[in-house]
């Protein structure tokens, strides 16, 4: 007789919640505690500005009772979030941050009596304070990983750490549960489940190089037909009919004569060591190599007082920049402009200063982010806020914005659409621009290509999409370099 699947059941959730919570929150709520009922980890990987914490929390608030303790680990930057999401939507869960010296957070690990319904820690201190956790006489009841993707490396200290904290029940959040390999998606099932998807060697046999290095789409269907259960992604489309557009387009931008002349000569200067290079050293072996040379050529593509502090270049992009920056203050709007180059976000600044422009900045060096992000929300004279890609691409709710511009391309997709996403949210009232700037004829339009490919691997697993991305090859670097 065929068994029937068990179905996700309605939860009888307490009014405040039921108030709080969309009908598609409400969903992911359910299927977290169909999850429970079969002892299940899960990863709930929502489109960026879905509310992930808010339905987490709120299952966890359900179900972690006094005299349990349920723990969040999440990137730094995050923590006094979560404690605020917690301390503001759901009072009755009370919630300490484990934070101060190491004696300090060693009691607040251990302690019984009185202990908070929920703690919160980040990565590096969950590594730091590994054998306090080893130590409690009982487990955690939930534990849950925001950024689920910081532990995508299973060889990382990261990865290690929070696998080896006791706890009943697992979940994991994030937008981009794949980002680069399959093997992404091992690691967090690694902590979820241990085993579910074999050892780590079984795995690269069976799903990692026939997906990765063959395209294998027999191997894929069958890596999706084992997680898609364990897995719930909707995307702002989907459950959000209300929010406003978002427009994407991409803007070519012409280099100007200076910018190409040296464009041009550090291209081949670099494909000429860097081909050299791999004839000596092999594929393989010569990647610093060809990282480095990339990196220097898009940071001639944004601007070439990158390379060349000392010259007098001109920026086509910057050009392009300040022109929608204008356009945007003449409207009375609000403008993120995201760059992975820090130094880049500075040549910006120097312009916006030198038109008198207001704005604000945030770098992973900026203290007190939610602050700012207040600040820019409730002041109508900043017109712009800088960020840095790598620091400010999650946790951060800037819906005053309505317009986006992505300064460098990078390989992933993900990361991007992660920034867009800080303005594109529950929240936005506006349509939302988002504008890539592109220099014609570059490394940049190469790696628009490619991206491509990796949004490709992602929708496979993820979504309906059936493309196939393969790895970086030595084929992909020699187009990259060709003129």
């Amino acid at each position: 007789m065929k068994r029937r699947a068990a179905p996700v059941r309605k939860v009888k959730l307490p009014k405040s919640h039921r108030e709080l919570l969309r009908p598609y929150q409400t969903t992911g709520v359910e299927w977290m505690h169909f999850l429970r009922r079969y002892r299940f980890g899960g990863i709930l990987a929502d489109e960026m500005g879905l509310g992930k914490t808010i339905q987490a929390l709120s299952h966890v608030s359900v179900h972690t009772e006094d005299g349990e303790t349920s723990l969040v680990v999440c990137p730094k930057t995050l923590l006094h979030n979560w404690k605020r999401e917690a301390q503001t939507r759901f009072p009755e869960l009370s919630v300490a941050v484990v934070e101060g010296t190491a004696e300090e957070r060693k009691r607040l690990i251990l302690q019984k009596k009185n202990a908070p319904r929920l703690l919160i820690t980040s990565y590096p201190l969950a590594q730091r304070d590994i054998e306090s956790y080893k130590a409690r006489k009982k487990p955690f009841h939930y534990l849950l990983l925001d950024e689920a993707q910081s532990i995508k490396n299973p060889r990382t200290k990261n990865a290690h750490a929070v696998k080896a904290i006791p706890a009943e029940y697992r979940l994991a959040l994030t937008g981009t549960p794949l980002e680069n390999s399959v093997e992404e998606l091992w690691s967090i099932f690694d902590f979820l489940m241990p085993g579910f998807l074999g050892h780590h060697a079984s795995f690269q046999k069976h799903f990692g190089k026939p997906i990765m290095e063959r395209g294998n789409a027999g191997a894929l269907a069958h890596l999706k037909s084992k997680t898609s259960c364990f897995m719930l992604r909707r995307t702002k489309g989907e459950v959000l009919k209300e929010l406003p557009a978002k427009i994407e387009q991409s803007m070519r931008v012409e280099l100007g004569d200076d910018q190409n002349v040296l464009y041009q000569e550090v291209l081949a200067r670099t494909r000429a060591e860097l081909f050299a290079e791999v004839e000596k050293r092999g594929f393989k072996r010569a990647q610093i190599h060809i990282l480095a040379a990339l990196m220097k050529l898009r940071q001639i593509c944004n601007h070439p007082a990158l390379v060349e502090p000392r010259g007098e270049y001109s920026s086509a992009k910057l050009e392009t920049c300040m022109d929608i920056v204008h356009e945007i203050k003449a409207e009375g709007r609000k403008v993120l402009i995201f760059s992975q180059f820090t130094s880049m976000l500075d040549i910006i600044a120097d312009s916006l200063r030198s038109e008198h422009i207001p704005f604000s900045m945030l770098t992973g060096k900026t203290q007190g982010r939610q602050t700012l992000v207040d600040a820019f929300n409730a002041d109508g004279e900043k017109t712009v806020f800088l960020i840095s890609l790598k620091a400010g691409g999650t946790g951060l709710n800037l819906t005053s914005a309505d317009t986006v511009i992505i300064f460098d391309p990078w390989w992933n997709p993900a990361v991007e659409d992660q920034a867009v996403d800080r303005a594109h949210r529950i929240g936005q009232h506006k349509t939302v621009n988002v504008y890539r700037l592109i220099t014609a004829g570059t490394i940049e339009e190469k790696i628009i290509a490619l991206q491509g490919k990796k949004r490709g691997l992602f929708n496979a697993l993820v979504s309906e999409n059936s493309d196939v991305f393969k790895k970086l090859t030595w084929e992909d670097v020699q187009d990259i370099f060709r003129q």
